[in-house]
């Protein structure tokens, strides 16, 4: 017997063939979704629910995935009767394909039946065409007439008024149809064929490339790319998949392979020098460098929430909420002082939060930061507080990125082409990571502060939850701190 695919197991396959197969056949070997993904898949979930609301008397499918069978055999009882016009998760199976319809309304004129599908975007996507298309010719192979097809997206003019979310203007609903429609017989060609694939012994030879990760990240990444030598070209900083491809297929697949007519800017030809001698670079002007930031230095690292749904009034969709900050102060005498702020959720935090960190960080003295995150979100707020923007200028202009200040002068090999945070500082301190905290990556920060909002935090986990995001905010600033203290290091015993 054939295996089935489901939605979204076809757009797995419509982006790539060879995840199709694997999904199919073997799924042990996906790499499980981190912490920050689930949050978002979370997210989307209470998207769709909140996007039922605007039609209070549809009908929900809720029939676990597991028993598909039983959500089909209730679709279909509402079909065919005449009391419900409007079915959310509606379930079909037709061509070897399970499909749940986010949104079903009988159209009364028409006597056709209007597919919507919920995406928390704010503009329709080819992929979103590809997943109506799919449900749209299940259905019809299932007897369903389908009258229009379209997606229901996030409206970013919206602005929340004083009172609770109103769904009316948080969504538009895009007409799709014609799209989907032009679609169609290549999706349903397509269908056919992954049938084919999920059911062959032979695994597709497909080699990697930019389709890892458009339009999704493929969770299989990491298994085809199992056998990659450790110096692998995509370890060079800025060399994307549709680069490794390019070199791949020429036979280029290590850095010691990289010949000296490939155009490199210099920090991938300090990188292609640290990882064929397997020692780090450094910069001669290392030492000048750090001398000359000065003290009292303050590391500051920012936690925003850019949550699709607003979380106050006068708010939009993603408009970007900073809510947390973190400041850690090293002086001459190499003391070190913490600050932190952390709002609790109950009003937008923004005017305070910026106001706490003015008085922290004083008005002397480098402010470090690592990318220029933080710089974008103090011009930002400048925008927001007009009053405030003179003392924000200020503060902007005494800062320092730590970021471009150790690309452009250290890079080990163990960096494998990143300068994130995470991948840095086990390397150059090692044993101190973030493997310790309940709370280690940004996304699921911003997500533990948005459930705080929207009241998904019991009081007894939420002096937990709020202790979580200080340590992690605080171990941002530390982890800076640690990699300054290391390049002075590196420094003063002459780049060993």
């Amino acid at each position: 017997m054939s295996p089935m695919l489901s939605k979204s197991k076809f757009v797995a396959g419509w982006q790539c063939e060879k995840q199709a197969y694997l999904n199919a056949n073997f799924p042990k070997l996906a790499t499980p979704f981190d912490s920050a993904t689930l949050a978002r898949f979370a997210g989307g979930t209470r998207f769709g629910i909140l996007a039922q609301s605007i039609w209070p008397d549809g009908v929900l499918i809720n029939s676990p995935a597991f028993k598909h069978d039983a959500s089909v055999a209730w679709t279909k009882d509402l079909i065919d009767g005449d009391e419900v016009d409007v079915i959310f998760e509606a379930g079909f199976t037709a061509l070897g394909t399970r499909v749940r319809a986010d949104v079903m309304i009988r159209n009364s004129e028409t006597s056709k039946w209007d597919l919507v599908e919920v995406k928390s975007s704010s503009s329709a996507k080819e992929v979103h065409d590809v997943d109506m298309a799919i449900q749209r010719a299940v259905l019809e192979a299932s007897g369903v007439v389908v009258g229009t097809t379209g997606v229901m997206l996030v409206d970013s003019d919206y602005v929340r008024d004083d009172a609770e979310i109103t769904p009316e203007g948080l969504f538009k609903i895009v007409d799709r149809t014609e799209e989907v429609l032009a679609l169609l017989p290549s999706v349903i060609s397509l269908n056919s064929h992954l049938h084919e694939v999920i059911s062959s012994e032979t695994m597709p030879d497909i080699k990697i490339g930019p389709h890892c990760e458009e339009p999704y990240d493929c969770q299989y990444f990491d298994y085809c790319s199992k056998d990659r030598p450790v110096d692998w070209i995509q370890n060079l900083p800025g060399f994307g998949l549709k680069k490794v491809s390019e070199l791949e297929s020429r036979g280029v697949i290590g850095i010691s392979d990289i010949g000296s007519t490939e155009k490199l800017n210099d920090l991938q030809n300090r990188a292609v020098e640290s990882t064929v001698s397997k020692t780090p670079w450094v910069s001669d002007r290392l030492s000048e460098v750090l001398s000359g930031v000065g003290y009292p230095m303050r590391f500051i690292d920012f936690e925003t929430a850019a949550p699709t749904v607003p979380l106050f009034p006068r708010t939009s969709p993603r408009e970007v909420i900073s809510f947390q900050w973190s400041c850690h102060t090293l002086d001459s005498d190499r003391s070190l002082g913490h600050s932190d702020y952390l709002a609790g959720g109950e009003s937008d935090p923004r005017r305070e939060f910026v106001e706490s960190l003015l008085r922290a960080v004083g008005t002397e003295g480098p402010v470090l930061v690592y990318s220029g995150y933080e710089q974008t979100t103090l011009r930002g707020l400048a925008s927001l507080f007009p009053d405030l923007k003179s003392q924000i200028d200020d503060l902007l202009a005494r800062f320092v990125d730590l970021l471009n200040l150790l690309k452009e002068n250290y890079y080990h090999p163990a960096f494998r082409g990143s300068f994130s945070i995470k991948r840095v500082l086990p390397v150059m301190v090692p044993g101190y990571d973030y493997s310790d905290l309940a709370i280690g990556e940004g996304e699921t920060a911003s997500a533990a502060f948005v459930d705080i909002v929207e009241g998904r935090v019991g009081e007894d986990e939420l002096d937990d939850v709020l202790y979580d995001l200080l340590e992690y905010c605080k171990r941002d600033t530390e982890a800076m701190v640690r990699i300054w203290q290391r390049l002075e290091s590196i420094a003063a015993n002459g780049g060993s």
